[in-house]
């Protein structure tokens, strides 16, 4: 006679063993994301909560739960947490990285509405430890990353011409974004519910990083850099994730400590 099935535990300490590359007792899953239709689909509601909904992040921490994870990501763009306005942007089957600049120029960049890191709703994270099963911890991750941000906000094009033309108003738009990434994982790296944080920025795209070596040396890893301290300041470990083919700043990400 088979044994009765024994359902699944979480044990975040897991992914911490992972993290130190130790042994575990058993197979660990990551996933940074999940499509939110999947979400629904694992979790125990029938209808899809309302985006930004206390029950649309219990789903996803059901979803996650059910599914094996020791863990469970909090969606910030679902959230009022900290995000940089964009400009309008058609998504279809793709989307132009020129489309929705607001900063083209010093005086747009004077007139840019720039958050406030430490506004909005950092007691989700409380409220959702309460929903928490034993043994899981919460993942934080930012809206965006340093350059991601930059790129959105800028343009692809019209910051390549930017970085060529005005370095001084360069090196302020990633400052201004920088300091307010740092701000943000300040607060929620501090928080007992958040087991980890990932470091989330797209460097790269098929072929190689975004922009060249020496200008993501120069503007990005400084503030790259002090986020993980942040958060490693808080005894959490920092999960860097970044799109594209990163080889040519692989030794830069390999030899931080």
């Amino acid at each position: 006679m088979n044994p009765p099935f024994k359902a699944f535990e979480p044990d975040f300490e897991n992914l911490l063993r992972v993290l130190r590359r130790e042994k575990t007792s058993r197979p660990v899953l990551f996933e940074f994301i999940l499509n939110l239709d999947y979400c629904r689909e694992f979790s125990n509601y029938s209808v899809q909560p309302e985006p930004g909904s206390l029950d649309h992040f219990r789903m996803v921490i059901d979803a996650f739960k059910n599914l094996g994870y020791d863990y469970a990501p909090v969606y910030t763009w679902e959230s009022d947490l900290l995000s940089f306005a964009k400009g309008h942007q058609d998504s279809l089957a793709s989307r132009s990285q020129n489309q929705g600049a607001m900063i083209t120029d010093r005086k747009s960049f004077e007139n840019y509405p720039w958050p406030d890191a430490r506004s909005g709703n950092y007691e989700i994270y409380h409220k959702l430890g309460e929903h928490l099963p034993d043994g899981m911890k919460l993942l934080g991750f930012s809206n965006g990353g340093v350059l991601e941000n930059a790129t959105d906000i800028v343009g692809f094009e019209n910051l390549c011409m930017i970085y060529l033309l005005d370095p001084d108003l360069t090196g302020e738009i990633f400052r201004n974004i920088g300091e307010r990434l740092i701000e943000f994982y300040s607060i929620v790296a501090s928080m007992d519910e958040v087991g980890a944080c990932v470091v989330n920025d797209d460097w790269g795209f098929k072929t190689q990083t975004m922009f060249p070596p020496e200008m993501m040396e120069e503007y990005v890893f400084p503030f790259t850099r002090r986020i993980v301290e942040v958060i490693h300041s808080n005894n959490k470990p920092a999960i860097l994730h970044s799109c594209g083919n990163l080889k040519k700043v692989m030794n830069v990400i390999i030899d931080e400590p």
